[in-house]
């Protein structure tokens, strides 16, 4: 398992001007990034890719290149809308070609949040 120190974006000034992500998880060679949400919706995604994307440049101006990948995930409570998965797969499809490349996908509830964290070997 990897060991991961979160890190709040809400601290973070250079970010702040934009939509980001509530937190991110820096797990060595995976970064996490969580939008957490009751109800999720499509501009949760753009938060998590706009959080994504300052991330990609902020490491490759201070020389990170240990990132293998970003994982990216709406971590929602109650319902999500109706075409979220088929935007995290065509989101996920697109990232296949960027270096690091980053995985979108939703968690319904802690469970589900558990089990992307066990899929990808994350421990916090």
């Amino acid at each position: 398992m990897r060991k991961c120190e979160k890190i709040d974006l809400e601290g973070i000034e250079e970010i702040k001007q934009d939509k980001h992500a509530d937190y991110m998880l820096d797990c060595g060679g995976v970064i996490v990034v969580v939008e957490e949400t009751s109800r999720s919706k499509l501009d949760d995604v753009n938060k998590i890719e706009n959080t994504i994307n300052w991330l990609r440049s902020y490491k490759i101006q201070n020389n990170h290149n240990y990132i293998r990948y970003f994982l990216g995930i709406v971590h929602h409570e109650r319902g999500s809308d109706p075409h979220l998965e088929k935007v995290l797969r065509y989101r996920t499809q697109q990232e296949q070609k960027r270096k690091p490349p980053a995985i979108y996908c939703s968690a319904r509830c802690n469970e589900g949040l558990t089990k992307i964290f066990s899929e990808h070997k994350i421990g916090l």
